[in-house]
């Protein structure tokens, strides 16, 4: 997987990409149409969260890949769609992690919204 060209890190088994929950998110159901298919707006958006990161680990997200922004838009991503099954997006927005707190080497309660994601 990976975001603007940057490999999410997953150098052994355990790291960020390898734990947490990943909800992936289908673009929202509006209406119907007269044919009774459904009519979406917006665009599909995942969230990612973790009991805990290490330092290391969420410093990739806070500098090495948003370099301090509270988003970023990106024109670029390989992540997992709902199904699942690693699909290319050529459009997201990642927004900075927000967490409950730093407790004992580790950041508890994080979560990461990428949004805004198009094919």
């Amino acid at each position: 997987m990976h975001i603007g060209g940057t490999t999410i890190p997953s150098a052994y088994p355990g790291y960020m990409a390898d734990k947490g929950s990943y909800k992936f998110e289908r673009a929202e159901v509006v209406g119907r149409d007269g044919e009774g298919n459904d009519i979406t707006a917006g665009y599909a958006k995942l969230t990612w969260s973790w009991e805990a990161l290490t330092y290391d680990e969420y410093g990739w997200w806070v500098t090495t890949l948003l370099a301090g922004a509270q988003s970023v838009v990106f024109n670029s991503a390989q992540l997992y769609n709902h199904v699942p099954t690693l699909t290319t997006y050529s459009h997201c927005v990642v927004h900075a992690p927000t967490f409950e707190a730093f407790n004992s080497g580790e950041v508890r309660g994080v979560t990461v919204v990428i949004d805004d994601l198009r094919v």
